[in-house]
């Protein structure tokens, strides 16, 4: 008994931690699968980006999709190349840019408060506040039946569902919507519906989307819960950059 108690300690802790967790590494995604030709296709929305998240700040990647072909018509490119990195103080809602290199020694080249453009409410829309009216992913409200429980990659998830119809230009658009819970995350400052994340004690992870034709799968895959030695040191330089750039625009040199 003494021993069961032991280990109950020891996961409830490990969990408790992960759970206040202020620090991951993580890759958000959106795919759509087409069921009549059995082939993933590019939303004019697709995105596959790497995010790094400590306490109230975010580093995303921001890659371009490049496809060329040449005179004949063959494919000589197509790929989605990295340009910059954006560094974002989440509390004071501020974006800086960063070339393409992960470093504590990189300098940004200019930072901004975000605007109403797709670009930027893109960038930033999965941190915002319930009531910034640029989130993007409207989760149904409405009543939701439990399903078993998955595991995938080893993470067990908690799943719920509904039918919901979307009417648009005189036509029905009916959905099974499925929604991924982790029971490991819970204070997480990412989400891809925070209104609906409001209602739950878990944060919705990931959205499957099931409709005649196709299938969407939108992700925030929690690939960490910790960041690594060069993560961390990279957050505080550029930390560092920030909070200097702050005082310079307020006019108080430290």
């Amino acid at each position: 008994m003494k021993y069961f108690l032991i280990v109950f300690f020891f996961i409830f802790l490990n969990k408790s931690r992960a759970q206040k967790s202020r620090e991951a590494f993580i890759v958000l995604s959106h795919k759509v699968y087409d069921t009549s030709t059995q082939k993933y296709i590019m939303p004019p929305f697709y995105f596959y980006n790497k995010t790094w998240i400590y306490k109230n700040y975010s580093i995303r990647e921001v890659r371009s999709y490049e496809y060329r072909e040449d005179s004949l018509g063959k494919v000589v490119k197509n790929e989605r190349v990295l340009i910059k990195y954006t560094f974002i103080d989440v509390k004071n809602r501020f974006f800086y840019e960063y070339p393409p290199t992960f470093s504590k020694k990189s300098i940004f080249s200019k930072s901004y408060t975000p605007n109403d453009t797709m670009i930027e409410r893109f960038g930033g829309y999965i941190f915002w506040s319930s009531n910034d009216s640029t989130n993007q992913i409207k989760i149904p409200r409405t009543n939701y039946t439990s399903m078993s429980d998955t595991t995938i990659n080893g993470v067990l998830f908690k799943r719920e569902y509904c039918y919901h119809t979307k009417y648009s230009g005189g036509k029905s658009y009916p959905a099974q919507w499925v929604l991924y819970y982790r029971y490991d995350i819970e204070s997480s400052i990412v989400h891809l519906d925070i209104n609906f994340d409001q209602q739950n004690k878990l944060p919705v992870v990931m959205i499957e989307v099931i409709e005649p034709q196709t299938r969407q799968k939108m992700e925030i895959s929690y690939e960490r819960l910790k960041l690594t030695r060069k993560e961390r040191q990279v957050f505080k330089a550029w930390i560092r950059n920030a909070k200097k750039q702050q005082s310079l625009e307020s006019g108080h040199v430290p």
